[in-house]
This record gives C-alpha cells, structure tokens and sequence, in this order.
C-alpha cells in the first residue's frame, strides 16, 4: 500500500476511492457537511473548490462537496498512517548510505499477497495493487483469456469422451438432477452446455467491442484530455462495451442463481419437484438466509448477492461481495469450503472477470456518458447488436432431443481391453 499510494497520485486513486463508499454512501451512513461548490479530481488543481457543472460533473473531473469531503479526508487519514509507520520504521536509520535491495526489487517485480490464488483476488488485494486504470489492452487479453477456457471447454466436451463423462457425472450431482426422469437429467445437462456455448459468443461480442474502443482511441489519441469531453466516437465505443458488459452481467446473474440452486452445497434450501412437461418446480426448503441476515449462512448470502444485477440501487456492489466471500473461505473449516463446487468455482470466475472489467470502464476519467442498448441496436454493426444476446433459441430448444442422446452415451458402456486402431 505504502508503495502504490506513493507511485500513483491522488487523482489516479479518487475513483477507485470514492467507488469504495458506494454502497456506505448509498444508504446514508455518513454524517455531510453541505456545499453547493464541488471539488476538481484532477491534475494541479486536486482538491479545489469549483462552481457545479452537469458536464464536468457526469464526466468525472469533478465532484459534489459532500462526497468529495469524505474522499479527501479518507485519503489523508490514509496517508497519515502510512507516513506515521515509514517514520517508525526508518527510525535511527542512516538514508543516506542505508536501502534494502528486497524492497527495490519487489516495487520493481510487483507484489503478491500471501495465498493469493483465486481468480477473484482482484477485488481482496485492490488496496494493495495499483489503482484499477483502464487499460482497453489488458481488457482484450481478459476476454481473450475467457475465450479460450470456454473454447477449449466445448472443444474438449466433443472430442474426449472421458471428459465428456466427468462432465456428466459432476453436473447431475446437483439436487436438481435428481428429482426427474433421467431423460429429464440430461436434458437439464444439455441446456447447461448449450449455455457455455452462448457464453462463448458473449465474450466475442466482448472482445469485439473492446477492440472497437482500442481502434477508436488509437484515432483520436490526442484528442483525450481531463477537464474536457471524450470525442464523440470514443465516447459511443465505450459506451457500447460498457453496454454489453452490464447486459452480460445480468443475464449470466440469471443464470448463475439458478446453477446455485442445483449445487449440492445449497441443496437445503431448495426442493425440486417434477411436474408434467419434462419441467421441474423449484422451492424453498429450510429458510432461506434473508438478504438482511448474512451470519446465517455467509456462502450462500454471498454468492445468491453476487447473481444480482451491478445497477441495482438497492444491491450490493460484486467487489465488496467478492472480498466477503474470500475473506469467509480463508478461515472457513474444509466441509464449508467443499461446498464452493468446481462448477460454481468457473461461474464465478467468469463473473469476477467481467465484473473486473466493467469497474475499469466505468472508473475511467473522462467517464463515457451512458448508451441506450435499442439505439446501438439499429445503429451499430458489430456481433452484440441486431439481435438478441440471450440466443434464445439456443438456449431454450432441443433439450430433450439431445438429452436423449447424452443418456445414450453415458450408459454406453466404454470400451475395454487393448487400445489399437479397431
């Protein structure tokens, strides 16, 4: 932290800072002082008071009185415990002639937190990290990265029956799949791959837009400048990628609710009951941890919160949610933590990666104003538009047929004896 509040500067922390209220702020926990002035976050100018300007406003140059107040003084009461714990610990110490070769080559190599293994540890460690800056390359080599687990994943899914059937045998362990016929079994693990292939198609519309944006900053590079408007055409690139990430967020929030429900780990709150039509009914078994009561039960408060959409007024935001979670997991006995299965593990790393990367779009200054998704729909060009991101039919037909066919594999016994060309 000492190292990364000094490398980058108050102005390249006040988004990052002040989206670390956001929730606090939201429900009206902090004692204000009113002004009608705002605050400049940027350049020579940080921390003066300016006249109330809707642009400036909305772009994120500056900020209204009240929450600058508590961002200034968060950042002070911050650099005082730093400068309190370097003056202790240097005291007596020659400067002079005295430095540590470990301290140098670790702000030179980058630092890593002790365990520091989950794909989600962004949000832990962002304190201790640099200040989330949008990079647009770095958020192409994030979706690149999705492509080809998912990619790989399916490619695998077809070609290598072993792994086909581990992909079976751990899918149907869910409460869920064992409620119905069997062809109703694997008609539900039919949907399921169905829908790892429309999330491969999410993140080449990803990717595509992210390298839209690279091509139209590229372009008007010079153009780009705090304390003024982006160009019209970066402004709408962006606000089409920031788009696409929020509409992906909240169809995969869906989906993901749902795979929750059927994991072992949560079996005890939900009861599945086949109903005419090869459909299940879903409800609710022991009381359900309320969304105001996470002792009840941390994990599943946690990951039922991390399916709600990231614009909710009333929600709480992911990267606070992320950190709980982890933070639960760190000290939490082995039969909890069994309960966060492999299949929830890929949901959720999946989410914290798209989540990661809308927060660095919408942390950006000068911020893009917001897009309107049917506009881009009849305007833009790209794979995200013109049609419906959901893939309905996709996701929604065929799954009995070709459950059908998955039971007929699984039960096929595999072969035995020598392997040779027969």
């Amino acid at each position: 932290m000492l190292h990364y509040r000094t490398e980058y500067t108050f102005a390249d922390w006040a988004p990052f800072d002040t989206h670390q209220f956001r929730d606090s702020w939201k429900v009206g926990l902090f004692a204000l002082e009113f002004s009608p002035m705002c605050v400049v976050l940027y350049g020579n100018r940080y921390g003066q008071t300016v006249p109330f300007q809707s642009d400036a406003v909305h772009r994120g140059d500056i900020l209204g009185f009240p929450r600058a107040q508590l961002l200034l003084g968060a950042q002070s009461n911050l650099m005082e415990v730093l400068c309190r714990t370097v003056d202790a610990t240097l005291q007596g110490a020659n400067l002079e002639t005295e430095f540590s070769a470990k301290w140098t080559a670790m702000c030179r190599e980058g630092f890593k937190a002790a365990g520091d293994v989950a794909l989600w540890s962004t949000y832990t460690n962002q304190p201790f990290s640099p200040p989330p800056l949008r990079d647009i390359g770095s958020i192409i080599t994030t979706a690149q990265l999705r492509l080809d687990v998912i990619g790989d994943h399916l490619a695998v899914l077809q070609t290598d029956p072993s792994y086909l059937r581990h992909y079976i045998r751990t899918g149907s362990q869910g409460e869920a799949y064992k409620s119905g016929a069997l062809a109703d079994t694997f008609g539900m693990l039919d949907s399921d791959i169905a829908a790892d292939a429309v999330s491969l198609y999410w993140w080449l519309c990803i990717k595509e837009e992210a390298e839209h944006v690279k091509d139209v900053q590229q372009r008007f590079r010079d153009q780009i400048h705090r304390g003024s408007a982006l160009p019209p055409k970066c402004n709408r690139a962006l606000a089409a990628l920031e788009l696409v990430l929020v509409n992906v967020m909240n169809i995969e929030g869906l989906m993901y609710s749902r795979e929750i429900q059927q994991r072992p780990g949560s079996a005890r709150y939900f009861r599945f009951e086949a109903i005419p039509g090869g459909k299940l009914q879903v409800s609710q078994g022991d009381r359900t941890p309320m969304a105001n009561k996470p002792r009840d039960d941390p994990l599943f408060w946690c990951l039922m919160n991390l399916c709600g959409k990231p614009d909710v007024p009333s929600g709480f935001g992911h990267d606070h949610l992320f950190r709980l979670l982890e933070d639960h997991l760190a000290s939490a006995p082995l039969a909890e933590k069994a309960r966060l299965d492999q299949i929830i593990i890929d949901h959720l790393s999946a989410h914290a990666a798209n989540y990661q990367m809308l927060l660095a779009v919408r942390l950006h200054r000068p911020q893009n104003e917001a897009g309107d998704t049917f506009e881009f729909n009849k305007t833009e060009k790209r794979k995200a538009w013109g049609k419906d991101l959901l893939l309905g039919d996709l996701i929604e037909g065929g799954h009995h047929e070709r459950g059908l066919l998955l039971k007929r594999f699984y039960q096929m016994p595999p072969p035995s004896g020598r392997k040779d060309a027969a």
